[in-house]
């Protein structure tokens, strides 16, 4: 027998296996076709023949038992290689079915068969009729059988879609499957900008119900933008790409921001788009939070090295000072011991002695109160005080020691508040120091009072060099001196103003500055009058 065409029949065999008839078992789908063509045609046989690539597979049969026959045995091999309908009035005594084993076996006389094609229109076997009495077959046999055909390929067409179908059950159920397992958002939109898919990730991120809302309600004006203006310059929406960021719109209206990414791609006459859509709100959140911290550390750093400066400052400061004094104690010692002076020239240098050794107990009590208030425990020593009286106190001392400058009072003159007098002194004289040592003679010095039910106010103003914006952020830290007044020769520790503000703060205070250059500055001190806190624990106390 001849061999049926190699081409055609890798492409048969794997039709076959598609539609899954290349099994061994019988298939009784057909069977009411095979029992159907044996009473139309009142024959003996019928049975429907698959080909396989071991042989021709009976998947149905009346009136024979056969499973399997060889090709070169088969009457549905020849039938496939005829391509068209086969009659026999006498297949025994036909030579073209002279070496059929089975067809001798089963005394096959008439004989009518045509081939079986699927819905691409592929030969995968035959329909066969056969009878043990020669039979001439007429045109309406073959019309019949035709018929029958047309009834069997339907069944084939119903297993082509039922195959279809399940093939694309399938392939959906691995597409979302693999769409799923995807931790990226992902979106696919049609030409008119619609999602048509979306996966667990876009679920999540976005929200459900995502097919067929529109892009422009998931992205934000910015980042639409953005895409279509990569989409002009590339001219098509076809074979583009875009790489970029922004934000997208939940369905509670709460806008994240991600990393996306759009490919489109050519979709019959039209075309598509996949967008993959990244969250990053954490990796913004950890950024900035490393921001934060680098930030707090270079500032930290350069406190240090500020404080370094300033120590370092204060250090040459303090031993100017130092030796400046003690030169001048030595000078007048000396002069004194070596020479015959009357009182009064005595008086003159022990008097010089005396006010470079106030110079110098001053800034050791200004060191000392300074370590002292921020390493102390000890809560504050407070109790009811008029603190209009203390301030008249203060300013009769100054006035009396500093007769070139002018001092004035405003304001109520009675003030009760809970405080700590001896420390609130040492703060009222620091600031008036200050006004003293950066005012020129002869100018007015004001403090002024202010209460309310709530708090107290202390405003120290004098006609002073004035503070610039940079020096009035810096003026309460420790060891800070102002560079114009180290160039004026005005010599200082810089911790006058570090110990006022501790002290207003262990007082659950507050002081600010309101300062321009040339035209003076004025401190003030806000204190709650009644200030139980002056009076808690230590840990409650310190700053």
């Amino acid at each position: 027998m001849e061999q049926l065409n190699s081409v055609d029949e890798a492409q048969r065999l794997a039709e076959v296996a598609r539609l899954g008839l290349g099994t061994s078992e019988k298939d009784s789908r057909f069977d009411p076709v095979t029992r159907l063509a044996s009473r139309i045609f009142d024959y003996d046989f019928a049975a429907i023949g698959i080909i396989t690539a071991n042989g021709v597979r009976v998947a149905s049969a009346q009136g024979a038992d056969l499973d399997y026959v060889d090709h070169d045995s088969s009457i549905t091999s020849l039938i496939v290689r005829a391509n068209t309908i086969v009659t026999s009035t006498d297949a025994r005594n036909d030579p073209r079915f002279a070496d059929m084993e089975h067809v001798l076996h089963h005394d096959v006389r008439a004989l009518i068969g045509a081939p079986i094609r699927s819905r691409r229109g592929i030969t995968i076997g035959a329909l066969v009729v056969a009878d043990t009495a020669p039979h001439v077959a007429s045109t309406r046999d073959s019309l019949l059988l035709s018929d029958l055909i047309d009834i069997l390929d339907n069944s084939i067409s119903a297993i082509d879609a039922e195959v279809t179908h399940h093939v694309l059950v399938e392939t959906r159920t691995l597409e979302t499957t693999i769409l799923d397992s995807i931790s990226d958002a992902l979106l696919v939109v049609n030409s008119s900008g619609a999602v048509i898919q979306s996966n667990g990730a876009a679920d999540k991120l976005i929200g459900t119900h995502l097919y067929g809302k529109p892009i422009s309600d998931i992205l934000t004006e910015d980042l639409r933008n953005s895409l279509a203006r990569q989409i002009v310059q590339k001219r098509t929406i076809s074979e583009f790409s875009y790489r970029g960021s922004g934000k997208v719109i939940q369905d509670s209206g709460k806008k994240i921001p991600v990393e996306l990414s759009a490919t489109g791609y050519p979709h019959g006459s039209s075309h598509q788009m996949v967008l993959t859509l990244r969250d990053i709100t954490d990796r913004m959140r950890a950024e900035q939070a490393a921001e934060a911290a680098l930030l707090a550390h270079r500032s930290a750093h350069a406190d240090l090295l500020r404080t370094n400066a300033q120590q370092t400052g204060l250090v040459s400061v303090i031993s100017h000072e130092f030796r400046t004094a003690l030169t001048g104690m030595l000078a007048f010692s000396e002069l004194i011991r070596d020479n015959d002076l009357t009182v009064e020239e005595v008086k003159d240098f022990a008097n010089d002695i005396h006010t470079d050794a106030q110079r110098l107990s001053r800034m050791c009590n200004e060191i000392l109160n300074a370590s002292t208030l921020e390493a102390t425990k000890a809560p504050l020593a407070a109790a009811e005080i008029d603190l209009a009286n203390l301030v008249r106190m203060i300013v009769s001392r100054r006035q009396r020691a500093h007769t070139n400058y002018t001092f004035h009072i405003a304001g109520p003159t009675h003030i009760t508040i809970t405080a700590d007098a001896d420390k609130l002194t040492q703060a009222l004289d620091n600031l008036l120091d200050n006004a003293i040592k950066y005012s020129p003679p002869r100018s007015a010095i004001t403090l002024t009072l202010e209460s309310s039910d709530i708090d107290a106010t202390i405003a120290v103003t004098d006609q002073g060099f004035g503070l610039d914006d940079s020096d009035q952020k810096l003026v309460f830290e420790r060891y800070w001196r102002s560079e114009k007044n180290t160039d004026r020769g005005i010599n200082g520790t810089g911790l006058g103003l570090a110990i006022v503000r501790t002290i207003v703060e262990l007082h659950h205070g507050t002081i600010s500055v309101r300062s321009a250059p040339r035209k003076g500055t004025t401190f003030t001190i806000r204190l709650p009058r009644c200030n139980d806190k002056a009076l808690a624990p230590p840990q409650a106390a310190a700053r």
